[in-house]
C-alpha cells in the first residue's frame, strides 16, 4: 500500500490495532538523507484526552530513554503529530517465544535443550540491567517488569533475544501508578505475590522466567486454568509438576535451577536475575550446537526469514499527508494466543495494544515500555 506522512516518519504498513494503540511499520526520515526504518505507536485518537493514559505512554518513553542494552528494545523518540502522540521503537525481524512454542507445538517438537536455557539466560541478563538501573540522581529505579511471559521474549533470525514491552513495569518515578491491591500482567506468569497483589520486586521477575524456561523446555503450558482466578490459584498453590518427568533428557543440575526460580517462597528463589543467569550458563549451547538463527529458520522458514530481513530495503514510498490511505486493519491476534486455549486473558492489560498485544509477529514490534524517573 501507499505510504502516507505523520510527522517525520512515513507509515508505510499497518501492523496491528488494539483498544488503545495502532502500529505500523514505518520510515524515520531527516536531513541528507537520512532513513531509518522503526515501528510506529500511535495513541488512538479517543484516548489522546485522557490524562491517564497519556501520562502511562510518557512513562513509556521514559524508561526506554534510559535502559540502553542489546537485550532491551529500545524506542528511540516520543512525539505529537496535530493530537496523535506516539512513540517510535526498534524494528526487529523475528519471532517472540509464544510463536516458537506454537510452531513447535504444530511439528510436535521440542526445542533443543540448551537454546531453550539461551533464550531465558539472555533475557535475564537484559532484565538484570533494567532491575539495576539507576536515574539521574543516582538512586535505584526499582524497575520491575511484571508482564514477562513468552509473548515478551523475542528472538530475532539473527540469533539476537530481546526483552518488549515494559508497558506494565513498577518503579519509582512513575506518572502513572498501580493503585495498591491492583493486580496487571498474564495470570499464567505472574508470581504468587504478584497473584495475591502484595508488594513486588525483581524476584517477581525471576519467578516468570522460571514459568518461560519450564515451558520452552517442556513445550507445554505450566499453569492451564479455565479461569484467571483458577489459574492464579493454580500458581499460589498447586504442586509444580516435575521437569524431567515431561522431558528426561534435561539434566538434573538443570531443574534444580528451573526449580529454584520457581520457589513460592521468595527468600528461597534466585535473588537476582543475574544470579539465575549465571546458574544458567554450564547449560548454554557450545560451539557445535545448534544457534537460535539455525533454529527460527528451520521452523519459520529460510523464506519467511528473508522477507522480514529484507523488508527495509523494499519500502514504498509516500503518497502525501493523512493516513486514510492505509485504511483499516484487521485484528490481528498475538501468537500467544495460539498457546493460550485455555489461557484466561490478563488480569489488566493497559500496555496500549489490547487485548493480549494485539500484534503480528515475525516482524516487530520493539515494544512499548514504560515508567521511568
Amino acid at each position: 500500500m501507499p505510504a502516507v506522512a505523520f510527522g517525520r516518519y512515513q507509515l508505510l504498513e499497518r501492523l496491528a490495532v488494539g483498544g488503545m494503540a495502532e502500529l505500523f511499520l514505518a520510515r524515520a526520515q531527516g536531513d541528507g538523507g537520512f532513513s531509518k526504518t522503526c515501528v510506529v505507536k500511535r495513541v488512538l485518537p479517543h484516548l489522546a484526552a485522557d490524562a491517564g493514559f497519556v501520562s502511562m505512554f510518557l512513562d513509556e518513553a521514559r524508561l526506554a530513554a534510559r535502559l540502553d542494552h542489546p537485550g532491551i528494545a529500545q524506542i528511540f523518540d516520543l512525539g505529537k503529530v496535530g493530537t496523535d502522540y506516539y512513540l517510535a521503537m526498534e524494528y526487529l525481524a523475528g519471532e517472540d517465544a509464544a510463536a516458537i512454542l506454537a510452531k513447535l507445538e504444530d511439528r510436535q517438537r521440542q526445542l533443543p535443550v540448551p537454546l531453550a536455557v539461551q533464550i531465558v539466560a539472555l533475557a535475564a541478563d537484559a532484565l538484570h540491567f533494567a532491575h539495576e538501573h539507576r536515574g539521574d540522581d543516582g538512586r535505584p529505579l526499582q524497575v520491575v517488569h511484571r508482564d514477562v511471559s513468552p509473548g515478551n521474549l523475542f528472538v530475532t533470525y539473527r540469533g539476537q533475544v530481546k526483552v518488549l514491552d515494559f508497558g506494565i513495569a513498577h518503579g519509582a518515578g512513575r506518572l502513572g501508578r498501580t493503585e495498591p491491591g491492583q493486580v496487571k500482567g498474564k495470570t499464567a506468569y505472574m508470581s504468587p505475590e504478584q497473584s495475591l497483589a502484595q508488594p513486588v520486586d525483581r524476584r517477581t521477575d525471576v519467578w516468570a522466567l522460571g514459568v518461560c524456561l519450564y515451558e520452552l523446555l517442556t513445550a507445554r503450558r505450566l499453569f492451564t486454568g479455565r479461569t484467571a482466578v483458577e489459574t492464579a490459584l493454580q500458581v499460589v498453590q498447586d504442586p509444580i509438576p516435575s521437569l524431567r518427568a515431561a522431558r528426561p533428557e534435561v539434566p538434573e543440575a538443570l531443574e534444580q535451577v528451573v526449580m529454584q526460580a520457581l520457589e513460592r517462597d521468595v527468600q528461597q528463589r534466585w535473588p537476582t536475575a543475574q544470579a539465575f543467569a549465571e546458574a544458567l550458563r554450564p547449560f548454554l549451547p557450545g560451539p557445535a550446537d545448534r544457534t537460535l538463527s539455525d533454529e527460527l529458520r528451520s521452523l519459520f522458514g529460510e523464506s519467511r526469514a528473508q522477507l522480514q530481513l529484507g523488508k527495509a530495503s523494499a519500502l514504498p514510498q509516500s503518497r502525501g499527508p493523512g493516513t486514510e490511505a492505509l485504511g483499516k486493519a484487521p485484528r490481528v491476534v498475538d501468537a500467544t494466543e495460539a498457546l493460550r486455549s485455555r489461557d484466561p486473558a490478563p488480569a489488566t492489560d493497559p500496555s496500549g495494544v489490547a487485548p493480549g498485544r494485539t500484534s503480528r509477529r515475525g516482524l516487530v514490534l520493539g515494544a512499548g515500555l514504560a515508567t521511568g524517573a
